[in-house]
């Protein structure tokens, strides 16, 4: 899970279902990002002021726009 004090959403990734799932600090849904590589991530990094998501997967950093 991923946020901080600064971002409106939660962040968090689902390895059964290769995904990254974002719901806002009240528990709404937002929207799940897929993608095959998100079944081996490890840790994950969003810059909302850029619309990016770091996702660290194996020997991989992959960005996603959100």
């Amino acid at each position: 899970i991923y946020t901080d004090s600064k971002l409106s959403n939660l962040y968090f990734i689902d390895l059964e279902n290769s995904a990254v799932v974002v719901v806002d600090k009240e528990g709404v849904y937002k929207k799940t990002l897929n993608a095959a590589e998100f079944a081996n991530a490890t840790d994950l990094f969003v810059n909302e002021a850029e619309d990016t998501l770091y996702v660290a997967a194996g020997s991989k950093i992959l960005k996603a726009t959100l």
